[in-house]
């Protein structure tokens, strides 16, 4: 838990590169962690890894298919991919 109140730390202070390491460390470890594929996927999405992006939103919502908000992320980066 305490890498991902790090990983959200780096995310909020623009450092999507850190951001994007620490959660791509939680979604290995603990894979069933939606929130950490979703923020994944921003930290990409802001250095334009937008294919990468759009598979962590993918894996989100596989595991929250109901998420209203990453289903919007997904269909406006798929709009520019």
């Amino acid at each position: 838990m305490a890498r991902y109140h790090l990983a959200v730390a780096y995310f909020t202070k623009g450092d999507w590169d850190q951001a994007a390491r620490e959660f791509k460390t939680i979604t290995l470890k603990t894979p069933e962690n939606s929130a950490s594929h979703y923020y994944l996927g921003l930290s990409y999405k802001e250095t334009g890894k937008l294919e990468k992006a759009a598979a962590c939103f993918k894996k989100s919502l596989e595991l929250e298919p109901h998420n209203q908000r990453v289903k919007r992320e997904l269909e406006n980066l798929e709009k520019l991919i």
